[in-house]
């Protein structure tokens, strides 16, 4: 408990399957060495052989059960990760998780869930619609759900720049696995997993933000392969049943915040939207919103 511990850990490459009909349990042909989009780290790892970090709370006890949360930094983090990668205010009381982007420096470093990061050529990126975030976000989960003792409705992603996009895309095609997302400064592909149910969603994004641009942008933005955050958002709405986008003030303290008024109150959705701010940076006029997430995710009723 008192650091993160790293692992390594193999995903299986598919057999014989063509995208987009490749399973969720393994890396499809594309993204397996040798394949049109696959990528080798400075240290060796790949799609199939990559790292994660854990954490466990402090007097660990195996009968009762935690909270997860997984968390993914921006751009640039190499592997092997040794830190827990994004994190947010009281996680404390929970099993935390640092989830480790492999793809190539020339594209950034970033996590492969879409865009020019996923499909380094961009011709290819139809491809990603079987990207290999998914099979690692779940053989990662099950890992930690098969050696711990881990609260089921209480599993949590989110992110930063990069681990933003990743945390979207997790929280659409593994929703069923997860009960909220807390993404800062990410979006989602066009060419990505389907998604496969609701989820609770505490989405913060800033106007001034080019690399990750708020939108809904007129054209697609071809290398992130996106029109932008804000129909990430409407998808969400979308899936969890809200009816129209009619909102109220969130919280006081978080004055940038507001909430999805007609949303089943099992899955809410918060937008946080900075008219001026930067680009992943959770601190806008003297308040960190970052604050505000995990009171918001823990506080979620039970899933129906």
């Amino acid at each position: 408990s008192g650091s993160f511990t790293a692992h390594r850990i193999a995903i299986p490459a598919c057999a014989a399957c063509t995208v987009p009909n490749c399973p969720k349990n393994c890396i499809a042909p594309p993204f397996a060495p040798g394949g049109v989009n696959a990528q080798t780290a400075g240290n060796g790892e790949t799609f199939i052989d990559r790292d994660f970090t854990i954490q466990l709370p402090a007097n660990y006890d195996a009968s009762t059960a935690y909270p997860v949360f997984y968390g993914g930094n921006g751009c640039g983090a190499k592997p092997p990760l040794t830190g827990g990668a994004f994190r947010i205010p009281g996680e404390s009381g929970a099993i935390k998780i640092g989830l480790q982007q492999v793809s190539l420096e020339s594209v950034g470093s970033c996590f492969a869930d879409g865009g020019i990061r996923c499909a380094p050529d961009i011709k290819n990126v139809t491809a990603c619609q079987n990207g290999p975030e998914i099979p690692y976000f779940l053989a990662v989960q099950s890992w930690v759900e098969a050696n711990f003792c881990v609260d089921l409705g209480k599993e949590f992603v989110g992110g930063s720049s990069s681990g933003a996009w990743e945390a979207q895309l997790a929280g659409c095609a593994t929703a069923s696995t997860l009960r909220g997302i807390y993404p800062l400064a990410g979006g989602l592909r066009e060419n990505r997993w389907a998604c496969d149910g609701p989820i609770a969603a505490f989405v913060i994004a800033s106007d001034n933000d080019q690399n990750n641009p708020v939108g809904p942008l007129k054209d697609l933005f071809v290398i992130e392969d996106s029109y932008g955050n804000a129909p990430a958002r409407d998808e969400i709405l979308a899936r969890n049943g809200c009816v129209g986008k009619e909102t109220e003030p969130f919280d006081p303290k978080y004055p940038s915040c507001v909430k999805y008024t007609d949303c089943p109150a099992a899955y809410p959705v918060v937008w946080c939207e900075f008219a001026g701010g930067s680009h992943a940076n959770p601190n806008y006029e003297n308040v960190n919103y970052l604050d505000a997430v995990a009171p918001f995710l823990l506080g979620l009723p039970p899933a129906p």
